[in-house]
């Protein structure tokens, strides 16, 4: 059977369910994780999702994201895995909720 060739994906994990997931393409995922990584300030009172999702759909590319919706998914994703991974967090106390990259030794 002919058809278009499956794109490498990964299971991106989700911070407050660990034994799920969401299946993501690797060509999406990997420029969204770097943006947030790049965006997100290390330490002090962190940034808003909305300001994230902005700075995010800066830094990628726009063909590959048209819509801003699929950047916010992407983004909302990434910042769970990121999460789950030790690597972001949320700042707490916050509501609405702020995130900041994750400072190196920290313990909660």
């Amino acid at each position: 059977m002919a058809g278009k060739a499956k794109k490498p994906s990964l299971t991106a994990r989700m911070v407050n369910q660990p034994k799920s997931g969401f299946k993501v393409t690797e060509d999406r995922y990997h420029p969204i994780r770097l943006a947030v990584l790049e965006a997100l300030p290390r330490g002090g009172e962190g940034m808003l999702f909305e300001d994230l999702v902005r700075e995010v759909a800066g830094r990628v590319d726009r063909q590959l994201f048209p819509k801003l919706g699929s950047v916010m998914w992407y983004t909302k994703v990434a910042q769970r895995d990121l999460e789950a991974n030790g690597l972001v967090e949320r700042v707490p106390g916050q509501t609405p909720i702020r995130l900041r990259k994750k400072r190196v030794g920290s313990r909660q």
